[in-house]
């Protein structure tokens, strides 16, 4: 057991609600009980005593980067007290400032930073092939190209979308925060906090619609992570070519494939304009 385990990770807000109970009744206006339970140190309460076992638990950590020769960035947190002395250890009658709270938060991020990592594999669409033709209206779901490969202290996901012809596109996902401007596209996912555990699974509902009447439509994403300590991490970047082939049904009666496509140096032009062939059938 390490002081790790003496951490309080499950405080709820119905228990901060309590603690303000007892202290609005003060210790004259408690019962019996409640006086017990407040002596019992109240789990809505955050005290010296909170404090001390935080930074116990930060100076164990960094015993443990340090012997595994992870990165951390440590600063203890000096305190003053009523009689003059200074150590590092809360007594009942400090006030920690908004300077030594600040510090206590930068402390806490550094463990993130020390151990946080995250990288995706991003393939584009049609890749060397330059073929990206869909129908109108198709609807492409970003996992279909995007697959985090490993992910620890994510703390939000961030997918941009640019594109001369923003307007002809939209974004829609569950348990993502859409914002569109002239710009682009920004979708946001937070983590843990969204519908799905896996962050794949979270990429995968992330749809992109084209809506263009005519001619092609070519966009940049951009995947981003915001991670735990606040870094920002770019993730990959990928490229979405939309056609809107009017002529579709022609295309089909050809039975070209891609290759065949590619193999004949046939434009985006040549596509969109493709006659029927005679009698309405595949020749």
């Amino acid at each position: 057991m390490s002081v790790l385990d003496t951490l309080v990770f499950d405080r709820t807000a119905a228990d901060v609600e309590r603690w303000r109970t007892l202290r609005e009744k003060g210790y004259d206006g408690m019962t019996e009980d409640e006086r017990a339970e407040w002596a019992a140190c109240v789990r809505g309460a955050y005290n010296a005593a909170d404090l001390n076992r935080v930074t116990q638990a930060m100076e164990y950590l960094v015993s443990l980067y340090q012997q595994y020769e992870r990165p951390i960035t440590y600063t203890p947190i000096n305190i003053t007290h009523a009689d003059g002395t200074t150590n590092t250890i809360w007594q009942l009658t400090d006030k920690p400032t908004d300077e030594q709270l600040a510090l206590l938060l930068q402390n806490l991020l550094a463990f993130w930073k020390g151990v946080e990592e995250a990288s995706m594999d991003v393939v584009e669409v049609w890749a060397n092939t330059q073929f990206g033709y869909v129908d109108l209206d198709t609807q492409i779901v970003l996992g279909d190209y995007a697959t985090i490969a490993s992910a620890h202290g994510i703390q939000s996901i961030v997918v941009e979308v640019h594109s001369n012809t923003i307007e002809n596109i939209s974004l829609a996902g569950t348990g993502w925060v859409i914002l569109q401007d002239d710009e682009g596209i920004a979708a946001h996912y937070i983590n843990p906090h969204g519908p799905f555990q896996d962050l794949q699974d979270a990429l995968d509902s992330l749809v992109f619609t084209c809506m263009a009447e005519d001619g092609a439509v070519d966009a940049t994403v951009l995947i981003s992570a915001v991670m735990r300590s606040g870094d920002t991490i770019s993730l990959g970047m990928g490229k979405i070519h939309w056609s809107a082939i009017i002529n579709w049904a022609a295309l089909e009666s050809y039975a070209l494939t891609w290759a065949d496509i590619e193999a004949a140096n046939m434009t985006w032009d040549d596509l969109e304009h493709l006659p029927m062939p005679n009698g309405g059938g595949a020749g």
